[in-house]
């Protein structure tokens, strides 16, 4: 199987390249685009310079500028947050010439970063199809051969059963998202946006205090029984947090549920 680099981030109308100083210089245009704003972020349109968006480059994103196959011309940006807890990504897709809006080139990029994920999922199917000839034999190892499966010999089990408790950590984190939280303790409880911003505020301070406290616990108890009894836990309280009579109880149960030292690991 042979894959073409040069036509790998190539759709029907656009292609993705990568980051530059001319990204950054028109997004500190479209920074004032309330319109462009209001569509990709919700953020206030202001005036923004460059060097604004350096910040961003820090962060574990994965950026493409997106340029017209006719002519090469910048128009837009997408990104991908991965959220490694949760194993899933927020993916963003802004256009920021008014001119090319409405007219097929967002979806013509996401085309093309659904294309890209589907490869990783045939290299994943093209791995379970090798055989062990890939592999040293065992007379230049000098190490007698061990039968695996998926590369895994005697921590399948373990490997296993922390997969499968991702994977259902995963699907029911990820579906409870802050902007559904703060919908619901507004709709419930009749919060407004500073109420909800200072629950928020204490969930993540909350979080980066269980960070310092994940290390010790970890090396206390090994690091997969870590992972498996705080998320357990976890999600339990998770559930019970709509079943909470008051707020107060409410906030306190959401608190502990998805930011306290019980998400630690």
């Amino acid at each position: 199987m042979t894959i073409a680099l040069d036509t790998l981030f190539t759709g029907q109308l656009i292609r993705l390249s990568a980051y530059g100083t001319a990204v950054k210089e028109a997004q500190a245009r479209w920074s004032e685009d309330a319109e462009y704003q209001r569509l990709l972020a919700s953020d206030v349109a202001a005036p923004r310079p460059p060097t604004f968006f350096d910040e961003e480059d820090e962060d574990e994103n994965y950026a493409f500028a997106i340029r017209t196959l006719d002519d090469d011309k910048l128009i837009g940006e997408c990104n991908l947050w991965p959220m490694w807890n949760h194993q899933n990504a927020w993916l963003a897709i802004g256009i920021g010439e008014p001119d090319y809006r409405g007219k097929g080139y967002g979806t013509d990029a996401m085309r093309v970063l659904i294309g890209y994920g589907l490869i990783g999922v045939v290299l994943a199917v093209m791995f379970t199809r090798l055989s062990a000839a890939v592999e040293l034999p065992p007379s230049a190892t000098g190490q007698a051969p061990i039968r695996t499966r998926f590369g895994l010999h005697r921590s399948q089990g373990i490997v296993l059963r922390l997969s499968l408790l991702f994977v259902i950590d995963a699907f029911a984190g990820g579906l409870v998202v802050q902007a559904l939280v703060a919908e619901w303790f507004n709709r419930r409880y009749g919060f407004n946006l500073a109420q909800i911003g200072g629950i928020f505020f204490g969930t993540n301070l909350l979080a980066g205090l269980s960070a310092l406290a994940a290390a010790r616990i970890a090396g206390r108890i090994g690091l997969i029984n870590t992972m498996v009894l705080t998320h357990v836990p976890s999600n339990i309280l998770l559930l019970m947090v709509p079943l909470m009579p008051t707020p107060t109880l409410a906030i306190l149960w959401d608190c502990s549920a998805r930011r306290s030292c019980l998400r630690a690991a």
